[in-house]
Parts: structure tokens; sequence; C-alpha cells
């Protein structure tokens, strides 16, 4: 599962080579569940796409509206960094 991939690959690599801010806020990225359902097989461009739109227009955890643009944005380059 991607979760699983994203925890790994924080463990691993991010741990040592990224700031200690950058690596607090990679790990409560990878918490966002509706990416983490997939495998790494089955992960295709669509469902990522769908997970940006999902977050723009309900990603807030205090349900009161949508992330910001450079969220996800952040959310773009730990997908692009990691797989």
């Amino acid at each position: 599962m991607l979760k699983e991939f994203l925890k790994r690959w924080l463990e691993d690599y991010g741990r040592n080579s990224l700031k200690p801010t950058s690596f607090e806020n990679y790990s409560r990225l990878i918490q966002v569940p509706s990416l983490g359902k997939y495998t790494l097989q089955k992960l295709q461009d669509v469902h990522i796409q769908r997970f940006y739109n999902e977050n723009l227009e309900n990603g807030r955890i205090d349900d009161t509206g949508g992330l910001s643009p450079q969220t996800v944005r952040y959310f773009h380059s730990i997908l692009r960094e990691v797989i």
C-alpha cells in the first residue's frame, strides 16, 4: 500500500536527508487516507488528480473548506519525489 511505502521512505530516506521541519510536515502529509489505500502498482494518474481535487475542495481537517493550492503542490512534490 502507498501509505506503508511512504512511511518506509520517510524513515529510511527522509529522516537523514530532510530538515526537521520538512520531516515533520512530510509525516503529517502522508497520513492523508485517500491515496494510502492503493498499492503502488494500481495507483494511476486519475487517482492522484482526484486526490488533488478533493483536497482543494474539502481537504481541511476541520471541514471548513479546501486546502490551499500551495499545500496541494506540496503534496505533489512529496509524491513526485518518492514515486
